[in-house]
């Protein structure tokens, strides 16, 4: 008898006989469904940040919108370099009228920037975010002018993101106004956190 039969199970059962776990066919099995599972999370994490990149956010303006609240930053810009500045000869009562001056231009652009209406409702609601902030700022700015009218001496507290935080709400507000392209919007590009020194319009370039 030829002996590469396997000899019957005593019970009657039949003999399986499993795979070896060294089968080269086996091993090449599980290979290639590794790389295919490999390859799939790949195509899905690159769609993912392709996606999250190309993607607009809802509270991104519209061309319309992002045009017009540039233009009033523009606009407001050109005014406030136009004012006197402060030099070494200046007095209190000169910083107390520059600053009034400033906020009467900032509350001018904020009103016409409030009355651009954005095609997308988050966008409009962010804006109106934003111009609170802003709103905040100059009456931080209003408070210190009042200060310095009163004993001429004042510091401008800026207001904070968060109650009892250290991040000033500018470093929000110019942060809205990068990621919408409107360099010329930042607190930064206009100055309005400089109420006791000469303004520098040439920090940020626009």
């Amino acid at each position: 008898m030829n002996d590469q039969f396997e000899a019957p199970h005593p019970n009657g059962a039949v003999v399986v006989n499993e795979p070896d776990p060294g089968d080269p066919r086996r091993r090449r099995r599980r290979r290639n469904i590794f790389i295919a599972l490999a390859i799939l999370i790949a195509l899905v994490w690159a769609y993912a940040i392709w996606y999250s990149v190309t993607s607009d956010s809802p509270e991104d303006l519209d061309a319309a919108a992002t045009s017009a609240v540039g233009a009033a930053c523009v606009s407001a810009r050109e005014q406030l370099e136009a004012l006197p500045d402060l030099t070494p000869e200046s007095t209190a009562t000169d910083d107390v009228q520059l600053v009034r001056q400033e906020n009467e231009i900032f509350d001018a652009m904020i009103a016409e920037i409030d009355a651009v209406e954005p095609t997308s409702a988050d966008a409009a609601t962010a804006v109106d975010k934003w111009l609170d902030d802003w709103r905040n700022l100059i009456g931080a700015r209003a408070a210190f002018a009042d200060d310095l009218e009163d004993d001429g001496t004042a510091r401008l507290s800026t207001p904070a993101v968060k109650s009892g935080g250290l991040e000033p709400i500018t470093e929000r507000m110019n942060g809205f106004a990068q990621q919408r392209g409107l360099d010329e919007c930042q607190p930064d590009a206009l100055q309005a956190e400089a109420v006791d020194g000469p303004r520098d319009y040439t920090i940020v370039e626009v």
